[in-house]
């Protein structure tokens, strides 16, 4: 809720900039039609500002680099304030992921189908995220947005009894025809007002001339389509409800708006001192109606001011260029800008100057703090160590020699110096560490050993973080040969290899040991099938694919992400494919050659259908394992997607934010239930 507080203060900052230019030059003058295209464009120009991101190069920021700095400031101290207000965005350091653990269910039944390397299962793959512990704090962003929206609704409602208003005195009123504009006849004493092609007024109170005068007046307003502007201010107000300009706006435009008729009025032939006593009897006693744009206001006296002022002349004028510097102006304050050179970045937005510095690092010391940094977008993400998936990140600003880190608005600077490729960091007085430029992409180069970096991970989105990493070994496999973590072995020490690794495991941790498989995409499911077979027979059922993440995880996890599955054990009870055709109608069958976006959308339907579904997942050794993994991971969007509507539905929130308990709920109602068959070996 703190960057919806921040884009509504500094949507209400532009429009008051580009607001308060308009009364000072631009109000008094005479070029109507000019000022209403400027008024309307503050209402569309200061919602889309903020929101802006604009980058460009130049060769030397030496010129811009004190001013852009100097609004940088000014943005971080206020943004500062408004975030301290959302415990959400300063609470923790440590950035929130989405764990992978292995959980059985209790009516999960493992059982093989026709042989070994064929199994139906029910295994509970589920997510949960990372805990936070203490009290949390009161969430003032929150109570102001609550309040915020309360008032939105409410202007809602009243725009809307507004509209109604004017439909249903159209539907109680005679209408006729007058050319392409409808004229809505008025009982009683009603100002004469138009609301797009709907002019209003009672033509009995009124002589024939007057009739004419107002008539033209209204024509004015509806064929220059003014109806249109004044719903564009109610409904900027709307959401703007808490911002006096916003109001103030709302009336100059409606104010400008029969400026431009009268002036019309009179230039159609018509007398000024009559027109003139015609608005003066209409003032009196008569109720001015919103969202319209009427004939009578309380500005007369200003209308008949601007009726008798001579033309603005061409100096007048040229005040309109005054636009120009202040629409650059507000784009240069409040637009977040990027201004790249070989040297440096430089921002407006809270950053002073960003140097080469940004990018991600590698610590020289493996097992010093820090394993690798990521610096960009304002922030640093640290990677504490090899063993850890935790991720610190938090906002920076960067200056000449010292990071400053603001949280809780309380400010830290952390000291460094940069040298080329290398970059020294003072965490503390008595720790320094060095870290090295890197072109990583992601933390997987750094953290898989440099022999294996040649092999190419398939990408999945409903990737998890492997986070204990006590308990997981690696296997790297190739065509023609497997890595036991860093022992060679094949398909016939394969085994003993990894009964071996096992075994320097604590005795105590071995039922949470976890296999985790480093292959390339494209190797075919053959060997796949082998190792998984080997680790039924050793009874290491726990496995984690290594994958790329194809989603927003950040990039210093990446060497943690996988997809996870149980296998069943080795000695499960085989049941005979009659068997599982015995249930076909509760049975969707996929295979990996099929297409992913058809077969998605029959999986839901099927799903939504059938509560005690199996999915079936059908692979022959050919495929490749790029397939294998694309599919599956297509089937767990699917399962996920299913366990998080529901858990909306049920608890008004997302199944990775329930407590445990509840979760469990979920996931008895939609279970990871998933048969695996290898066509080969039918």
């Amino acid at each position: 809720m703190g960057h919806l507080l921040l884009y509504l203060f500094e949507t209400t900052l532009c429009l008051t900039v580009m607001f308060t230019v308009y009364v000072l030059f631009l109000r008094k003058e005479t070029y109507f039609n000019f000022n209403r295209i400027y008024l309307t464009g503050i209402l569309i120009l200061s919602l889309i500002i903020p929101s802006v991101r604009v980058s460009f190069n130049v060769d030397n920021l030496e010129t811009i680099e004190k001013p852009f700095s100097n609004i940088g400031k000014i943005r971080s101290y206020y943004t500062g304030l408004i975030f301290m207000t959302d415990p959400e965005i300063n609470d923790s350091p440590y950035i929130e992921y989405i764990e992978a653990i292995f959980e059985e269910d209790e009516n999960t039944t493992l059982s093989a189908l026709n042989s070994n390397d064929n199994y139906i299962y029910t295994a509970n793959i589920t997510e949960q995220p990372l805990k936070k512990s203490g009290n949390k704090p009161t969430n003032i962003a929150l109570i102001i947005a609550a309040i915020y929206f309360l008032g939105v609704i409410i202007f809602v409602i009243r725009l809307l009894i507004l509209l109604s208003g004017l439909f249903i005195t159209i539907k109680r009123n005679k209408v006729v025809r007058y050319n392409n504009y409808r004229i809505v006849q008025l009982q009683g004493e009603t100002p004469p007002y138009s609301f797009f092609r709907y002019i209003f007024v009672n033509k009995d109170i009124l002589e024939r001339k007057e009739f004419k005068q107002i008539m033209t007046h209204e024509l004015v307003h509806a064929k220059h389509r003014h109806s249109a502007d004044l719903l564009l201010a109610h409904i900027i107000t709307v959401f703007q409800w808490f911002n006096p300009v916003a109001w103030m706006l709302q009336r100059a435009i409606k104010t400008n708006h029969e400026y431009i008729a009268d002036c019309n009025v009179v230039k159609q032939g018509f007398e000024l001192f009559d027109y003139q006593s015609l608005l003066l009897r209409q003032l009196i006693s008569i109720r001015s109606v919103e969202l319209v744009n009427n004939f009578n206001l309380l500005f007369i006296k200003k209308r008949i001011k601007m009726m008798t002022k001579d033309k603005s002349g061409l100096l007048a004028r040229l005040k309109a260029i005054i636009i120009i510097p202040t629409v650059i102006a507000t784009f240069i304050l409040f637009a977040n800008f990027t201004i790249k050179s070989p040297a440096a970045n430089l921002t407006n937005f809270g950053i002073n100057k960003q140097s080469n510095i940004t990018g991600i690092w590698e610590n020289t010391n493996p097992n010093a703090f820090g394993r690798l940094l990521s610096i960009n977008d304002n922030t640093l993400s640290v990677l504490e160590s090899n063993s850890s998936a935790e991720v610190i990140e938090i906002p920076v600003i960067i200056k000449n020699s010292v990071l400053v880190v603001t949280n809780r608005g309380r400010s830290e600077e952390i000291k460094y110096q940069i040298s080329g490729d290398n970059l020294k960091i003072w965490w503390s007085s008595s720790e320094r560490c060095t870290y090295k430029k890197t072109t990583y992409k992601n933390s997987i180069p750094a953290i898989v050993p440099a022999k294996f970096r040649d092999i190419t991970l398939p990408k999945a989105k409903e990737s998890r973080i492997l986070s204990k990493a006590k308990y997981v070994y690696s296997i790297y496999v190739y065509d023609n040969t497997f890595y036991v973590d860093d022992i060679k072995c094949n398909n016939n020490n394969l085994k003993q290899t990894i009964k071996h690794r096992v075994s320097k495991f604590n005795i105590l941790d071995k039922p949470y040991i976890t296999t985790r498989i480093y292959a390339d995409k494209s190797i075919d499911m053959s060997r796949i099938k082998y190792l998984t077979k080997t680790l039924r027979e050793l009874n290491m059922l726990k496995i984690a694919y290594a994958i790329v993440p194809d989603n927003d995880t950040s990039p210093l996890q990446s060497h943690a992400a996988t997809i996870v599955q149980t296998l069943p054990p080795i000695d499960v009870d085989k049941i005979k494919r009659e068997e599982l055709d015995a249930v076909k109608d509760k049975v969707f069958t996929l295979n990996a050659n099929d297409n992913l976006n058809s077969q998605k959308s029959k999986l839901k339907r099927f799903m939504a259908n059938t509560p005690e579904y199996i999915i079936n997942l059908e692979w022959s050794d050919n495929n490749s394992y790029n397939q294998y993994i694309k599919i599956t991971d297509m089937i767990y969007s699917v399962v996920f997607g299913f366990r998080n509507s529901y858990a909306l539905n049920e608890y008004n929130t997302g199944y990775h934010k329930l407590p445990a308990n509840l979760q469990k709920n979920v996931r008895k109602k939609f279970p990871m239930r998933l048969s695996q068959e290898n066509t080969d070996d039918r």
